[in-house]
């Protein structure tokens, strides 16, 4: 192997982001992304699984990685939750979507 072959072997994309799924890598850190403020709700659909701590969230704007959190106003309160798996969509329009954990209130 040539030194710019393993220098692409490293820079190419994981198996999971190839299928457009998020995945954290090492010694990345967590993210919050704040839905109060700055990102329209025509933006983003959220959806939250009844009598579950899950949720589900798709959207046209910056795209979370795994880990992150993302804190979302619901009615008069804010809830705080972790995106579980995002999956990418490049065609037609970039959009993404993700499975939530709720981690508090």
């Amino acid at each position: 192997m040539t030194f710019l072959n393993s220098l692409s072997s490293l820079t190419s994309k994981t198996p999971f982001e190839k299928l457009g799924l998020s995945v954290p890598r090492w010694g990345e850190k967590q993210r919050t992304h704040d839905y109060r403020k700055g990102i329209n709700r025509d933006r983003y659909i959220f959806e939250q699984v009844p009598h579950s701590s899950e949720a589900y969230i798709t959207a046209y704007n910056a795209v979370p990685r795994t880990g992150d959190h993302l804190l979302i106003p619901v009615g008069e309160e804010t809830l705080c939750y972790r995106v579980a798996v995002v999956e990418s969509y490049y065609n037609p329009n970039f959009v993404w979507t993700a499975l939530l954990i709720q981690v508090r209130s």
